[in-house]
């Protein structure tokens, strides 16, 4: 009977409320990673107690970008040597472009401080947050890189002065800014800098130079002129950076025996001083002189290494492809051939090297006179 209906009221039928919808099902295990949470499947979430935290926490934590500087890629920046290394007096006569070197002692190297860090026992950080111990060793670790300097100031540019430098090179300065004021200014500072490394003004080499190099890091002749004023300068670390760079951007040798020079000043090891001069010597297309320089710095290191005779051979292979009289690098070569062959007990042969530049050294520049004296020849 309609009375016991329960859905039928008294006063007549009534519309029915519609039902909700049930539910829907959880999704399935395997669904999980395509719900656009960028979450992983459960099967594959790391399970509560590693790391000190549960994968409901390791889910809600924010995400952060891995810093790029973690991991590999932790060595020395160019021109910084390890500890124990000490500076070597340079070669005798040993110059880069538009100078050259001389005796002063060198000091020893900056040494950076040791990166090393207590090592982490597995499962150690039990307990602790994700990435504590990360932060804590980072926290304790010396500056990867020094603080950033300011920019060298903008020097005082001649006014009406054009600048002279070849062709090629305006031109590589031209393709790197473009044409304008800034390049301008630039090709002066770098004409004023090269003027005055070949007057042995490097103060104000260094001045001009470090803005070009600020301004346009890029240009190949820019980093070689800067590097040959630190090497003058005697800051060998710099200038090696400096040259380092130029030769990887231009992709030339020219200026392997200056960096095979500051290599050893820094008291870099043979095998690396070797592997920069050789290069260079054995290239027949490279400027002799650059050819004799990088002999020369090899044949000191040689030496350093007790291998005598294997400097003595290198200069002398030098000397037999000289096709008419002894030129500047030439007599360079002669002066270090002197010192080795006093090192081998052959004072003959150091005597009659050193007459040879006596009678060409006008200027005393390699000390023939004082030299013959303590050996006792004269003639």
């Amino acid at each position: 009977m309609a009375a016991d209906d329960p859905t039928t009221p008294p006063d007549g039928p009534r519309k029915a409320k519609p039902v909700p919808p049930p539910p829907p099902p959880p999704p399935a295990p395997d669904a999980e990673a395509e719900t656009g949470d960028g979450r992983p499947p459960a099967s594959q979430r790391r399970p509560p107690g590693r790391g000190g935290s549960s994968s409901r926490d390791a889910e809600q934590a924010p995400r952060t970008k891995p810093d790029a500087r973690d991991g590999a890629g932790r060595g020395e920046a160019p021109g910084l040597s390890r500890g124990g290394a000490t500076r070597r007096e340079p070669v005798r006569g040993a110059k880069g472009s538009g100078g050259s070197g001389r005796g002063a002692p060198r000091r020893a190297p900056f040494s950076p401080q040791s990166r090393s860090s207590t090592p982490q026992t597995p499962g150690g950080n039990r307990g602790r947050p994700v990435g504590a111990e990360k932060a804590r060793r980072r926290q304790d670790a010396p500056t990867r890189r020094p603080e950033s300097k300011p920019a060298p100031a903008r020097p005082d540019l001649p006014v009406g002065d054009e600048p002279n430098l070849p062709k090629a090179v305006k031109k590589d300065l031209e393709r790197t800014l473009g044409k304008g004021r800034r390049t301008d200014e630039v090709a002066l500072a770098l004409s004023v800098g090269s003027q005055a490394i070949d007057e042995l003004a490097i103060d104000l080499a260094l001045e001009y130079l470090a803005w070009a190099k600020d301004q346009a890091p890029r240009v190949a002749p820019i980093r070689e002129a800067y590097g040959v004023a630190r090497y003058l300068a005697e800051d060998f670390a710099g200038a090696l950076t400096e040259l380092q760079a130029y030769a990887r951007i231009s992709g030339r040798n020219d200026q392997n025996h200056v960096i095979a020079d500051c290599h050893r000043a820094l008291g870099r090891d043979l095998e690396r001083i070797e592997e920069v001069a050789r290069p260079l010597l054995d290239d027949d297309r490279a400027p002799a002189d650059r050819r004799a320089e990088a002999g020369i710095v090899l044949a000191a290191a040689l030496g350093d290494a007790g291998r005598v005779e294997d400097g003595i051979g290198v200069l002398g292979a030098i000397l037999a492809e000289r096709r008419d009289r002894d030129h500047e690098h030439h007599l360079r070569v002669r002066s270090l051939l002197a010192d080795l062959a006093v090192r081998a007990g052959d004072r003959d042969t150091a005597a009659r090297h050193l007459q040879v530049l006596l009678a060409a050294d006008d200027d005393g520049t390699f000390e023939a006179r004082e030299r013959l004296d303590a050996l006792g020849d004269t003639n």
